[in-house]
């Protein structure tokens, strides 16, 4: 609330009639009463509520506001829809004539950026229509715009980046957020690079693509955010070799060194701050993600499962790895000690009456590497140490 009342404020009167026309399009477009109870209840929280003569400049642009751009100000009294605009068409029709779905007229409408209202189809089914001229003249500005498919191939990035680059706000996106089946529709070249430090390189030894950077477990999802911001402000520096490279982020390459020590930096961040996934766990523990699920399962690593986007999955704390790292060892963290094999420390410990937590075979949980508790593991290793 208060924030909201701090955008509205900080660009008055302006943002107040905007975020007025959104609702009233928002009427327009839902099937449901609730977007027009709401603006009930904002007219009477302002007239009612806000009595204070403190409050005069917000009454007078409310009275001022009016939902359609033809209109005057001081047109509109108190009625919540629209005046209606000239040459009005059903979206069907005007979705034919211009090559835009009706859903994403509908979105647009939603947005504030085409304006219409309830009204009568060529046959006489109450449907929503629009101001056709409108319509045309927005759709020349949208017809750049790619949906999610096309602009992921178009830059040379996995869908799954261009989603979370597009939820937050690195592309310009028109209609915004799509619903369930819906796609974005993005201006593919409304990348912020004023910042980006850009250099061009004939050779690719000692950098990694972009693409490749991506495929790392600590920067799928959460870790692309950081990644472009870093990018953005130029924290990160971007080689091009060749000029057509300039507008595909996914064939731009940063150099290794610079890159590594980035990542050391954000995994540090990440793990002391909040959970991690399995993969990004395994990361850490220097083993597979096959094995983690097995350590998971035996109840050898500590974790919760969380929903996240409508998906259930194991999430684990710092907490728990260090606990982990302190109650047991891995086989080949012993035979790296020992400077033989994982196999040949697990004969010796058997010949000394210890068996593996874990382990390929001779053990009660089967797991691909060999899992040791660490006290008798330590007593061994001094043992062997001395030989």
């Amino acid at each position: 609330m208060t924030s909201m009342a701090g955008r509205l404020l900080s660009d008055w009167p302006i943002s107040f009639h905007s975020a007025l026309q959104k609702l009233y399009a928002r009427i327009v477009t839902s099937k449901r009463n609730s977007a027009a109870r709401y603006a009930d209840r904002l007219r009477m929280n302002i007239y009612e509520r806000l009595s204070s003569p403190a409050f005069d400049f917000v009454r007078l642009e409310l009275d001022r506001h009016s939902p359609d751009p033809n209109c005057a100000p001081g047109d509109y009294k108190h009625h919540p829809m629209p005046v209606m605009p000239r040459q009005l068409t059903d979206l069907k029709t005007i979705s034919k004539a211009i090559n835009i779905n009706a859903p994403l007229l509908k979105r647009l409408i939603a947005e504030g950026e085409l304006h219409g209202c309830r009204g009568l189809s060529a046959c006489g089914n109450k449907t929503i229509v629009a101001d056709l001229k409108q319509a045309q003249h927005l759709a020349t500005n949208l017809s750049s715009l790619m949906n999610i498919e096309q602009a992921a191939n178009h830059l040379k990035l996995p869908i799954n980046t261009m989603k979370m680059l597009c939820k937050n706000d690195f592309f310009t996106c028109r209609g915004g957020k799509p619903a369930a089946g819906q796609s974005w529709w993005i201006d593919q070249a409304s990348f912020d690079m004023s910042s980006v430090f850009l250099k061009r390189q004939r050779s690719i030894e000692s950098t990694i693509s972009l693409r490749d950077v991506l495929q790392h477990p600590f920067i799928s999802q959460e870790g692309v955010v950081p990644l472009f911001q870093a990018i953005q402000a130029g924290a990160l520096s971007v080689s091009i070799i060749g000029k057509s490279d300039l507008g595909v982020l996914g064939e731009w390459r940063l150099g290794k060194e610079e890159w590594r020590k980035w990542l050391h930096a954000h995994m540090d961040q990440l793990v002391s701050s909040q959970s991690l996934s399995v993969l990004q766990a395994a990361k850490v523990l220097s083993i597979t993600q096959d094995v983690a699920y097995a350590l998971i399962r035996y109840g050898l690593l500590n974790s919760t499962v969380e929903l996240r986007n409508g998906v259930k999955s194991h999430r684990i704390t710092l907490h728990a790895i260090e606990q982990f790292k302190e109650l047991y060892i891995l086989g080949k963290e012993i035979a790296k000690t020992l400077r033989t094999t994982s196999e040949k420390v697990a004969d010796h410990m058997r010949k000394l009456g210890i068996a593996p937590i874990a382990g390929p075979s001779s053990s009660s949980f089967y797991c691909r590497q060999y899992i040791w508790s660490k006290g008798p593991c330590f007593e061994m290793m001094i043992s062997w140490s001395r030989k």
